[in-house]
């Protein structure tokens, strides 16, 4: 019976996306923000009924904020976050349609590209530092219209139906994709193509339960992947931190920052850790700029003083 249900659950899922593959690409995108705005306002109040907003996403918002923000602040933040999070599949499935492949150019400028250039130049890849921050999927797609070799770790959507929309996609748009839940057969895919002076996008602000280790993510400990980190270390490859964020309805903006070449120490671990933080906190920084554009469903917090890893930073 939970098969059948399961099945049923992605067939009817299935169903809808097919009509707003069919519908949203033909439209302008200010309607669909309009239809789908009249449509959140009224829903949004049930979005508080959901048990992982109390359990995840209140805490978060309050780790990091604290006393800083009001109750009513705090409502008004949630609702702006959730109408980010409700328009990325709309957006994605508007500018991933062929037809409007030239409107992520146009609505979606890069700054920044020299500094790719630059790293590539010392011929050991790039290892490219991003987050879940407002449409980062987007980001992958613009970045790879830039003819710059690049390869994406990601692991696939636990949901069928949205595992199969997301393969159809990355066919249409050329994206060469590592599969993060292959283990060391990612690991070794990772290092060929930072060997053949490629880049390679790794998107590190989740929560690493198994083998994570601990550090500090907006003042609290956190489980923060290591793989990383252990990857710069084997290959020499420098960090170069890019994020993409709203600048209005339905377009964007990428950043691209000066590479980041850690100082070592040649202890292993505490390089490790020296260098998981340097990331940690290059994420923390673009959070605050644009805190209601980032995931905040994600428990980055949660079991931190039960699991992983401590060692501590050197100076």
């Amino acid at each position: 019976m939970k098969s059948f249900l399961k099945k049923l659950r992605y067939d009817i899922g299935g169903f809808f996306i097919g009509i707003a593959e069919f519908i949203i690409p033909k439209i302008p995108l200010k309607i669909t923000n309009t239809i789908m705005y009249m449509i959140y306002c009224p829903l949004y109040p049930v979005v508080y009924l959901i048990p992982d907003i109390r359990k995840i996403v209140i805490p978060n918002i309050d780790i990091v904020f604290g006393s800083d923000l009001t109750r009513r602040e705090r409502r008004k933040f949630i609702k702006s976050v959730f109408w980010n999070l409700s328009k990325t599949f709309p957006d994605l499935i508007y500018y991933l349609n062929p037809r409007n492949h030239q409107k992520i150019i146009e609505n979606c400028p890069i700054s920044g590209i020299e500094h790719l250039e630059s790293a590539l130049k010392k011929g050991k890849g790039a290892i490219l530092l991003s987050a879940h921050l407002s449409n980062f999927v987007l980001m992958i797609v613009r970045l790879t219209m830039t003819g710059i070799p690049f390869n994406v770790v990601l692991k696939d959507p636990s949901n069928e139906t949205l595992k199969g929309v997301y393969k159809r996609y990355q066919e249409i748009c050329g994206i060469e994709r590592i599969d993060a839940d292959k283990g060391f057969s990612a690991t070794k895919d990772i290092l060929r193509a930072l060997k053949n002076n490629e880049i390679v996008i790794i998107v590190a602000d989740e929560r690493k339960k198994r083998d994570g280790i601990i550090v500090p993510f907006f003042g609290r400990d956190a489980l923060t992947a290591p793989g990383p980190a252990i990857l710069v270390l084997r290959s020499g490859a420098p960090i170069v931190p890019a994020f993409i964020h709203v600048v209005e309805d339905s377009k964007f903006d990428i950043e691209i920052f000066p590479p980041i070449e850690p100082e070592l120490t040649g202890d292993k671990e505490k390089d490790i850790y020296n260098i998981s933080l340097i990331m940690n906190e290059v994420i923390e920084k673009q959070i605050r700029r644009y805190p209601d554009q980032w995931a905040w469903t994600n428990p980055r917090w949660k079991g931190a003083g039960r699991h992983g890893t401590r060692h501590e930073r050197t100076k």
